[in-house]
């Protein structure tokens, strides 16, 4: 791509190995850029006008990380002139602009966008905004009070989003409030399925440990079998909702699932060419967000 847009004597020729190389690029777009163990082929081959296309194409079938990671590898290859009169990183900082990070993830923005270098702090904070809005929208962010009391906490229900098991996001509804020695328990359900274990029931709830202590558990209990723990949560006070954040993955049964879904993908990709999707970890946390019962005379607006 980048001899054909740099060529002195453009022709037929050269546009038709151009659409060829862009062509390629566009349906494996790591494969092409971002190949392993590589330092002089790859997205480092290209000069700035051929970066500048690749960045500035739409119909790239690749995530806009894939693309930042892109833009960041040429920037790190290159030497401090880019042969525009601009530094590396300020011409980067440009052509990050043609990057939407509001389709990224915060956790992948906090972790490789913020402190790479290139993309401007108002792009960023522009990002945020479009995903903190996303969330409210999505009902996981609310206006919720210091404390709920206990009785709207035992007519609420939960909304979980965001686990990297797919299979537990959704609404519970609280089912139970039991009471033991020491603490009041709270029970919020949903029926689902569990790939590999089957239908059941999903659980939100606390357990009393040996040592008195209480967690948050969230569970999957399959149709006349075991329970099966999740994830876990410290109790951060004597309420009866779950916490927001604060969630684990429980190991164990996270390392049996993600072996079951490797299994599943390497598979399907033997009835594939190839893949630019990237997995998602199966122990990534949820977000819980506790919501009131509405009376039936109310609505929401927009």
């Amino acid at each position: 791509l980048d001899e054909a847009l740099s060529g002195e004597n453009r022709g037929s020729h050269t546009e038709e190995l151009s659409h060829a190389a862009l062509g390629i690029i566009r349906l494996r777009t790591e494969s092409a850029l971002l190949p392993p163990d590589t330092s002089e082929i790859g997205v480092q081959s290209l000069g700035c006008q051929a970066i500048t296309r690749v960045m500035s194409d739409d119909n790239i079938q690749a995530s806009e990380l894939t693309m930042f990671r892109c833009l960041k590898k040429w920037a790190e290859s290159r030497s401090s002139d880019d042969g525009t009169g601009l530094a590396t990183n300020q011409f980067a900082r440009r052509l990050s602009y043609r990057i939407d990070f509001g389709k990224v993830s915060p956790s992948d923005i906090a972790a490789e966008v913020a402190d790479s270098g290139i993309v401007p702090v108002d792009h960023i904070l522009a990002a945020y905004k479009t995903q903190a809005l996303l969330a409210e929208r999505k009902g996981l962010l609310s206006q919720q009070a210091r404390r709920v009391d206990d009785k709207a906490a035992t007519s609420g229900r939960v909304m979980v989003q965001g686990a990297g098991l797919s299979a537990v996001n959704g609404t519970y509804y609280s089912s139970s409030t039991a009471y033991s020695m020491y603490w009041r328990h709270q029970q919020y359900t949903r029926r689902g399925t569990l790939p590999v274990y089957g239908d059941g029931e999903f659980l939100l709830h606390t357990i009393t440990l040996p040592d008195d202590a209480k967690k948050w558990f969230l569970s999957f209990r399959m149709e006349g079998g075991p329970q099966l723990d999740l994830y876990t949560a410290p109790v951060l006070s004597d309420e009866l909702i779950p916490p927001m954040q604060t969630w684990d993955a429980v190991t164990a049964i996270h390392d049996t699932l993600q072996r079951n879904s490797c299994k599943q993908q390497s598979s399907l990709r033997k009835h594939t060419s190839f893949s630019d999707e990237r997995e998602e970890g199966l122990d990534n946390p949820p977000i819980c967000v506790w919501l009131p019962d509405l009376p039936d005379t109310l609505s929401i607006t927009s």
